[in-house]
């Protein structure tokens, strides 16, 4: 009996060691899988990080991309200030001023981001290479480099020619008859005058007409004076004293019933009479033979007894080119919006609020674009409570039919820019503003559009006023005392750079050598490798 009990008891041992021995096992091959699952779940989440840091790498391409199509005049700025100092090299920016330090870019709400920053530029076949970077949630990041071949952008060479119009009229500069003061180069094609309500007027630049001894331009104004180089090719009559500080040469016959200085030396081609005398300032006046120098003081005579053949250029104006400026609207359409009618958005503070809600995809490289879809937009003053002191915006205007001022264009801030395009028959009336007013832009008209200036005090045109066609139309008589026209290069390069304004036979006009300028209206950009 006692064998059995054993027999029992060492059987039932046996099935401990049994149960300890499975339970080891189970225990063993647990921790194995819950280590192996704890493995490929943090290679999993290592694979997801990965993946997002690309996804917003890839991002930041894209992003590039829609920068050089949607703002490609930030963008030009912005390599042209990386070719001067390579630390402004951040793109996804508003303007090149901000790219030497660039922002993390969200990507949506994920909570990813990215930048772009130019790695290289080569002027020469307009090829971009840039760096963008993906940002994870955890620090992590992903650069891509990708090589771009651009089109509609070109790098200016060096030009001889100096246009610095602040007034240019293909047509009449017919008339003036408030006091008007220029600092800048005027052109008129054909003639122009000067009524005895200008007087006090002046040209900081010089004049120059078109040839034609037919016509006839005249001064009825007093005080009127021009501080550089004079041609008029045109005849010449003069009721108003005026002084001409420079270099003076006139094509056509001379009636001088004031007093006429010249402070440089002097060419004519025709006669002169009337009852005064030109004053030569001790300077030399050479003339084909028709001039009568009892009509003469302080000058010392140079007969050729003919013709001169090129007047303007002993002028020195002869290298000037006289061509008309042009405004390329291609691309520009598709922005437009029509003027809204309606009492509070014609007047300043509504082309404020309209400038503000207007959202930026549907802006021409920030500008706003109006257009006159449904007849003539009329401008009003502001009604109280509703006072706008300046505009603070970029605004286009495409003017088709009409744009009638009264006066009542708005004071614009410092920063702010404006470009008036007028064409077909259009017609824009009482063009200026409040007493004290600027205007930031360009004012282009073609075809057979015309202009009238009026304007309240002293209002100052900050930019340019060109009429490209000898078919437009100007008038200056209505307004306050004074109008100031100022030439202001950057405001021309700005527009010239954004690719809506064209002048005529130079790459870029005056801009500087070697400085990368549009083309087009658009950057478009072909990816020509890419590298992870």
């Amino acid at each position: 009996m006692k064998q059995k009990t054993l027999l029992i008891n060492n059987q039932s041992g046996v099935a401990v060691l049994l149960v300890l021995f499975m339970l080891f096992i189970a225990t063993i091959a647990g921790v194995s899988i819950l280590f192996m699952a704890s493995k490929d779940k943090a290679l999993s989440s290592d694979a997801s990080k990965i993946r997002n840091v690309v996804i917003a790498a890839n991002a930041s391409l894209s992003a590039c991309e829609n920068q050089l199509s949607l703002r490609p005049s930030v963008v030009t700025e912005i390599i042209n200030k990386y070719i001067t100092d390579n630390s402004y090299k951040y793109l996804l920016v508003s303007d090149a001023a901000a790219a030497i330090n660039g922002s993390k870019i969200a990507l949506g709400s994920s909570g990813l981001k990215y930048t772009v920053e130019i790695a290289a530029y080569d002027k020469l076949k307009n090829i971009l290479q840039i760096r963008g970077t993906g940002y994870g949630l955890s620090g992590e990041q992903k650069t891509v480099t990708a090589i771009y071949k651009l089109s509609g952008v070109q790098t200016a060479v060096a030009s001889s020619q100096s246009v610095r119009y602040a007034l240019y009229l293909a047509g009449d500069g017919r008339n003036f008859d408030k006091k008007v003061d220029i600092t800048g180069d005027v052109y008129v094609g054909t003639d122009f005058h000067f009524n005895g309500g200008a007087a006090g007027s002046a040209i900081h630049g010089f004049l120059k007409t078109g040839v034609n001894t037919e016509r006839e331009s005249s001064c009825d104004a007093s005080g009127f004076t021009v501080d550089s180089a004079v041609y008029i090719g045109t005849k010449w009559k003069m009721n108003g004293a005026a002084t001409f500080r420079s270099k003076t040469g006139i094509e056509g016959s001379m009636i001088i019933d004031n007093l006429f200085t010249i402070g440089g030396d002097a060419w004519f081609n025709d006669a002169n009479s009337g009852n005064q005398k030109i004053d030569m300032s001790s300077k030399t006046i050479t003339h084909s033979g028709k001039i009568n120098m009892s009509r003469v003081l302080n000058g010392t005579e140079n007969n050729l007894h003919a013709v001169i053949p090129d007047i303007a250029f002993n002028t020195g104006l002869s290298t000037t080119n006289d061509s008309a400026w042009q405004m390329d609207t291609a691309g520009l359409m598709s922005k437009a919006q029509p003027f809204p009618s309606g009492i509070y958005s014609s007047t300043p503070y509504g082309l404020q609020l309209m400038y503000n809600a207007c959202p930026e995809s549907k802006k021409f490289n920030g500008y706003m674009v109006l257009y006159d879809k449904d007849g003539w937009i009329n401008l009003n003053s502001d009604l109280w409570p509703f006072k706008l002191t300046e505009f603070k915006g970029k605004v286009i205007w495409i003017i088709r039919n009409g744009l009638n001022c009264n006066g009542n264009f708005p004071n614009m801030s410092a920063s702010s820019r404006m470009f008036v395009f007028a064409c077909g028959s259009a017609t824009i009336n009482g063009f200026g503003g409040p007493s004290g007013a600027s205007f930031n832009g360009v004012v282009l008209l073609k075809d057979n559009a015309s202009i009238s200036m009026m304007w309240s005090g002293t209002n100052t045109v900050n930019g340019a006023i060109h009429l490209t066609s000898a078919g437009n139309g100007w008038q200056c008589n209505s307004g306050g005392p004074q109008l100031n026209i100022v030439y202001n290069q950057s405001i021309i390069d700005e527009f010239e750079t954004m690719g809506i304004l064209k002048r005529p036979s130079q790459s870029g006009g005056s801009t500087p050598e070697g400085m990368v300028v549009l083309k087009d209206f658009k950057i478009r950009s072909e990816l020509v490798a890419v590298n992870y």
